[in-house]
């Protein structure tokens, strides 16, 4: 969301962020759609996704370009990438650099999140404001770390290490939140999500 590297708190999760162009996807008729989710800013809320991810937005997370709390109606975007296709089709990088050598990531989820304002203008995560998300993955795998993709770098930077609950651990239920996923992707109805055998990552 915003074009720098994010400060984090401890259960938050870095994103593949901002509209630039190391994020291409190579044919954009199989790109991977983003679900939409419309709230005030003033409010945030918490959303769950089709799959079982959990997003935690607090209420003023979102400034303008200058830095000034946002106050209105926020456009939020979001997609999950769980599988290599998944990650060819947006257009991910999956090398990193370290101490000079270039590495193939294996990736056990990624996700993108953008903000907008109605006019289409991006909105940044707001000063001292952190915005949680519990992703759901497939791979329970210890060897996997959270990065952040520096999209003005064009490079990966390591966070911290991945940790792991299983989903029958979460609260998923569709009242415990205020929108979920449906066919608008702007609902705040009570939605059946019914994900997969699968784990949320991270939480500390």
């Amino acid at each position: 969301i915003n074009q720098s590297k994010p400060e984090l708190a401890n259960n938050a999760v870095p994103a593949v962020t901002d509209t630039i162009q190391c994020v291409n996807a190579p044919i954009a008729e199989v790109n991977i759609p983003a679900q939409t989710y419309t709230f005030d800013n003033q409010n945030g809320g918490t959303f769950l996704t089709e799959t079982g991810t959990r997003i935690r937005v607090p209420a003023n997370a979102f400034a303008d370009d200058k830095g000034k709390i946002f106050s209105g109606p926020v456009d939020m975007t979001f997609r999950e990438f769980h599988k290599v296709p998944d990650f060819f089709r947006a257009g991910i990088p999956m090398t990193y650099d370290s101490a000079g050598v270039e590495y193939t990531f294996e990736s056990a989820g990624m996700f993108e999140l953008l903000a907008f304002d109605r006019d289409g203008n991006p909105l940044q995560v707001a000063k001292d404001k952190n915005i949680p998300v519990d992703l759901v993955s497939y791979d329970n795998d210890p060897k996997h770390n959270v990065y952040y993709l520096d999209t003005l770098a064009d490079n990966w930077e390591f966070i911290e290490r991945s940790t792991f609950r299983t989903i029958e651990e979460m609260d998923n239920t569709p009242e415990s939140f205020d929108y979920t996923f449906s066919g608008n992707n702007e609902s705040n109805t009570a939605t059946d999500v019914k994900p997969q055998t699968a784990l949320i990552q991270p939480q500390l």
